[in-house]
């Protein structure tokens, strides 16, 4: 049997448990049972056979079985797991998948998890001797090469845990008793954190979900307490659907909201996970929007605001000096930094683009280290860098997630002192002050450890794990999912405050996840308090954004019930009528939201622009002179006005506000091509023929051009151009644009 077999049908197992077909999910995994030839397995099976087949049987007699719904949960449950472990058995020896090569090699070196704590606990020890003698006396290097020794049975201890498949009694108890051991310090229970998580991230197993809930429940270090959090939410959303069996589970998660923080920091957990999917548009915008826009100013300054030997870009640096400001102002980008400064202190991931080139240090080659949180004593960094006070300045940075620092301590041993020096005032610069790090990244105004960022860093450490792994592919990547906890069955009561929940829709609909904010936005319409009427514009909004009109004017008049007058409103819904071509509607609404705003130049160029639609040139072109007077920058009402006297055979007046387009620079592609009409039927045919050329020219889609002129060929027949002569133009223009853009 090959993987691919094993996975097609362990996916319709599941498949068909999710759809309730229990019987149609027995029947497929028989052969697969049958298979791994491991007689515990087949035992599970024809015990789990027995009791779905005498309760079918109870029920067919019509006895009343007051456990039969309890007993069918149980069935679906166990057969999820025998599933898995199925899936475990048979993939062993036929997958080359990291997970699997882990679960053989480290079962050989370290046997089971108590053995590999007894070896840990007993170098712990050594260490401390080792410490307890004067410094001067002490043997560092014999402390060196222990620490780097524990380093190495840290990394064990993960993978032990990452792969330990079912985890059994004896090793639950082990791992609880990791949270319970003063021997063992906040990072090592961090890492034991993520490797449940990695390790439900390949199969789901409740006895690491119910020890993450106890970690949150009673671990008293916010950096380990809020990994567990994170985790267990990630894991019941990825499995969403099957723990809706678990009693045990929903009783289990009481635990969560006994804790005093819970309802913050799930909030806080929830919106950071919602906030990586802005992620990709982030790095996008920075490298192709931001960056591109730097690199085309003055060399001089691109150089002052980045060495060519630094690592590290920080985008607020720009705005530092106020030698750079005029440089910065006619590059056109002051208003990204600016946008760039408030995605960061809003929590967004700006660092990505940034540091993603810098996972290739041997470093990441070992798994655990992606998840290893940031600490100024970690041992090879010391060695390595021996600069701890630079170490401490990093780690106060509150926007940089653990990997990144790693990243940029690694980065530093491959750079000459000189250069260091140039680092550390770039990093004094990046991280905050005192006041702004307790604040921000390190104290509460209580004085307690500020939970919130240790929650953003996390998630980002996750996001780069899953994106820039080199086997990232063989993990699941639940952060590229929609992640809508309120989804995960028994956690939703949790978190679907209105507080919670709108701010969710606000960050969807800011960043243009349209049909996200709308399924946000119609949960605290079905679930809310008091729902805002706001909540009916921002709907209509997403809507209309979507091109869903008809659904946008239908939200945006529920909005109308409760302000007539609102002219915002009152401009979308006449949007959203002129693109469904109902121009009468639309003329009505901007008629309505002009007599609020009578000086709008763009209300009236709208309400001009529904004239013209419905053929009333005249109108058209009173609201067009009105703009016309209102505008200050002079040219946004010329085009129209000349189309308008164009089609009223006022070629005069025509020829005057083309003219002024022209000269002004500022024509559209359509203008050139209205404007080449008018040359055309007062029969200058060179000129218009290099007035198209223009216009196509100017458009860059000459089947966008084609189209146009053949929509306009009524306009131009009525004047008495030849509809014979239409497309030899056509041929001419193009002809005559190939020639010179040779």
């Amino acid at each position: 049997m090959t993987l691919n077999q094993i996975n097609q049908t362990t996916n319709q197992v599941r498949t068909w448990l999710a759809a309730g077909r229990v019987t149609d999910a027995m029947t497929a995994l028989q052969p697969l049972v049958e298979a791994t030839a491991d007689w515990s397995l087949s035992q599970e099976m024809e015990r789990i056979g027995t009791l779905y087949r005498l309760m079918l049987q109870y029920l067919a007699q019509g006895i009343d079985d007051p456990t039969r719904h309890k007993l069918h949960t149980q069935v679906v449950s166990d057969l999820y797991v025998l599933a898995d472990r199925v899936v475990a058995h048979l993939s062993m020896p036929l997958s080359a998948d990291l997970y699997y090569v882990r679960r053989q090699t480290v079962a050989t070196k370290n046997g089971n998890i108590g053995r590999l704590l007894t070896q840990y606990r007993q170098q712990q020890n050594k260490i401390g001797l080792l410490e307890s003698v004067d410094e001067e006396n002490r043997d560092k290097e014999t402390i060196s090469a222990l620490r780097r020794e524990l380093g190495t049975l840290e990394s064990d201890l993960f993978n032990l845990v990452w792969t330990s498949f079912p985890l059994s009694s004896d090793d639950d108890e082990q791992l609880r008793q990791i949270f319970a051991d003063e021997h063992f310090s906040w990072v090592v229970k961090s890492l034991v954190v993520s490797a449940l998580f990695l390790a439900l991230n390949k199969f789901y197993d409740e006895k690491k979900v119910m020890l993450l809930i106890d970690i949150y429940a009673q671990e008293r270090h916010p950096q380990v307490q809020l990994r567990a959090l994170v985790a267990l939410l990630l894991t019941l959303y990825t499995y969403r659907r099957r723990v809706a069996y678990s009693a045990s589970l929903s009783e289990a998660m009481d635990k969560v909201a006994a804790v005093a923080t819970a309802q913050d920091d799930l909030r806080s957990v929830f919106i950071a996970l919602v906030r990586t999917r802005n992620t990709g548009n982030i790095n996008k915008q920075f490298t192709q929007e931001l960056m591109p826009g730097i690199d085309k100013l003055r060399p001089g300054l691109l150089k002052k605001m980045k060495p060519e030997d630094s690592i590290i870009f920080d985008i607020t640096d720009v705005e530092a000096n106020p030698e750079w400001q005029e440089w910065i102002k006619k590059s056109g980008i002051e208003e990204r930094l600016r946008e760039f400064n408030e995605i960061q202190m809003e929590g967004g991931d700006v660092f990505l683009s940034t540091f993603s080139h810098l996972k290739s240090f041997s470093f990441f080659n070992t798994l655990s280290n992606w998840f290893l949180p940031y600490y100024p004593e970690q041992p090879e960094l010391q060695e390595q860098l021996g600069t701890m006070s630079l170490m401490r300045l990093l780690d106060m940075n509150p926007h940089m997630c653990d990997s990144d620092k790693y990243s940029m301590m690694l980065s530093l041993s491959t750079m000459p002192p000189d250069r260091k020096d140039i680092l550390v005032k770039q990093l004094e610069g990046l991280s905050a002050s005192q006041e702004d790090f307790e604040e921000m990244g390190g104290l509460s105004k209580s004085g307690e450890v500020a939970r919130e960022p240790i929650i953003n860093s996390y998630v980002q450490d996750l996001y780069r794990f899953f994106n820039l792994f080199s086997r990232r592919r063989e993990f699941y990547g639940v952060l590229d999912t929609a992640l809508n906890l309120l989804e995960v069955p028994f956690l939703g009561p949790l978190v679907d405050d209105d507080i919670t929940v709108g701010a969710i829709a606000e960050f969807y609909l800011k960043n243009g996840f349209n049909a996200d904010a709308i399924a946000y936005y119609t949960y605290l319409q079905e679930h809310g308090d008091e729902v805002p009427a706001t909540i009916y514009q921002k709907m209509g909004f997403a809507h209309q954004n979507m091109g869903n009109y008809r659904c946008a004017i239908e939200q945006y008049k529920r909005y109308e019930l409760v302000d007539a007058d609102d002219d915002w409103n009152l401009r979308h819904i006449a949007a959203c009528y002129r693109a469904l071509h109902r121009h009468d509607n639309a003329l009505d609404y901007y008629r309505r939201a002009l007599a609020l705003k009578e000086e709008d130049v763009m209300l009236c160029l709208n309400v001009g622009h529904c004239h013209l639609q419905l053929g009333e040139v005249d109108e058209a072109l009173k609201y067009y002179f009105r703009a016309d007077y209102l505008d200050t920058r002079k040219h946004r009402a010329w085009a129209p006005i000349a189309w308008c006297s164009f089609l009223e055979n006022n070629y005069e007046q025509a020829e005057r506000y083309y003219g002024r387009l022209v000269d002004e620079g500022k024509p559209t592609w359509n203008a050139l091509l209205n404007y080449g009409h008018l040359k055309l039927v007062t029969r200058h045919v060179p000129e218009a023929i290099e007035l198209y050329r223009r216009a196509l020219e100017a458009s860059g889609d000459r089947d966008a051009f084609v189209a146009q002129m053949r929509d306009d060929a009524p306009h131009l027949i009525e004047r008495g151009i030849d509809e014979a002569d239409l497309p030899l133009i056509i041929d001419a223009v193009i002809e005559l644009q190939s020639k010179s853009s040779q």
